[in-house]
């Protein structure tokens, strides 16, 4: 009996205990898992219940990437009112003239200008290419998209693709309207130019309009992305056009989007020759810096650009990187000092683009007098360039005169 009277009250006492070790104000259910709460809810990711969501079935839940960067798989730049389309995807050169044939004069005979030329891979109406896209003409000539990055407001075609003459070529680029507007789109081409918006035809003229925003086109931007390409076509001389935006008045923002390439490399070509450099003649042990004319442009991530210093006889002095920020700043440093000579820099990557050109001068010390005071000498610099070498120059910018 005394046994059975000491089961009982030790099993009292466990019960007790339990209730007192779950006993709180504000009590949690346990996980129905036999995986420790920290295995559960990684210190990465959020412990919180998740937004109610689509159910996913047939398949497994896509990973929670709520954590992560979204990468941006297009070049972004922001547009005020008024500024130039600088940003595009070009396809080109076509022949302007009939398979087999050659049309001198620039009218009704210019093949390329008044065909689809892309009928076979969906039409005109239908394009939205990316980088690296290959197109096969109706005439049977292959060709790739590619990145355009524009220096100057004027989209040179011109100078861009060879050959230039009897030709015609595309341009493409989204217009992102954060809400719908009306808008006016402002041209200029030479020579013909055809324009479609969202896949409707909005523009076509044969005849040059040279002058920037010669040409005001009104259009209707719809929320999101417009799709805009542009047929452009020569016969001889100068190619290309210009394009800029005024959204209506009191609207939204507009912001031009191209797609990435496929190939980072690809993308850093592009940069590369974009930029210039900030100085063409800097003096010995003075460090370069570049310089981009689209400093505003967004990258989707923080890029190296790796740039090689050569002799101009191609001896190879310095490889070095430069991390470009997004959005671009308008200069960067290359830490680099040269003695005096001629040189050039590439990219240091197996594409092609183009070289830049400079050379680096040994500076001559001078001396300003102050012409308020006809005392007080002080140090100058003054390059070895033509039109510097008379002592007795005159520059009204420094105020003063230069002597030896």
């Amino acid at each position: 009996m005394k046994r059975l009277l000491f089961f009982a009250f030790a099993v009292a006492a466990l019960l007790s205990t339990a209730e007192m070790g779950t006993g709180s104000a504000d009590p949690q259910p346990r996980p129905h898992s036999s995986v420790a709460a920290d295995q559960m809810y990684p210190a990465s990711l959020s412990t919180e219940a998740p937004a109610p969501g689509p159910v996913h079935t047939g398949s497994p839940a896509p990973d929670d990437t709520s954590t992560q960067p979204t990468e941006v798989p297009f070049l972004e730049r922001p547009l005020h009112p008024g500024d130039f389309v600088r940003t595009w995807v070009v396809l080109g050169p076509f022949s302007n003239s009939p398979p087999g044939e050659h049309v001198a004069a620039h009218g009704p005979g210019c093949y390329g200008y008044h065909n689809d030329l892309l009928a076979d891979t969906g039409g005109e109406v239908s394009q939205a290419p990316s980088p690296g896209d290959t197109v096969t003409s109706i005439a049977g000539e292959t060709r790739a998209w590619e990145l355009y990055l524009s220096p100057t407001n004027w989209i040179d075609f011109n100078s861009h693709f060879s050959p230039n003459d009897d030709v015609v070529a595309y341009a493409y680029t989204v217009l992102h309207a954060d809400k719908s507007t009306p808008a006016t789109l402002g041209l200029a081409h030479n020579d013909g130019m055809k324009l479609w918006l969202n896949g409707e035809l909005a523009y076509a003229v044969h005849p040059a309009k040279l002058a920037l925003n010669s040409v005001l086109l009104p259009v209707k931007l719809r929320e999101g992305d417009n799709r805009v390409l542009v047929k452009v076509d020569e016969k001889r001389g100068g190619w290309g056009f210009a394009l800029s935006v005024r959204p209506a008045a009191a609207s939204g923002r507009v912001t031009v989007r191209v797609p990435l390439p496929a190939e980072e490399v690809r993308l850093q070509a592009s940069l590369f020759n974009l930029i210039d450099l900030e100085d063409s003649e800097p003096s010995v042990g003075q460090p370069l810096r570049f310089v981009f004319p689209l400093a505003d442009l967004r990258l989707p991530r923080p890029l190296r650009l790796p740039v090689a210093v050569r002799e101009s006889s191609g001896k190879p002095v310095k490889t070095a990187e430069v991390r470009l920020d997004s959005p671009l700043r308008r200069s960067y440093p290359l830490d680099v000092s040269l003695r005096e000579g001629s040189y050039r820099l590439e990219l240091a990557r197996p594409v092609p683009a183009q070289p830049k050109f400079f050379r680096v001068l040994r500076r001559r010390k001078v001396f300003q007098i102050d012409p308020d005071t006809s005392v007080g000498v002080r140090p100058y610099e003054m390059g070895d360039r033509p039109g510097c070498e008379n002592p007795l120059a005159d520059f009204e910018d420094l105020r003063g005169w230069w002597i030896h």
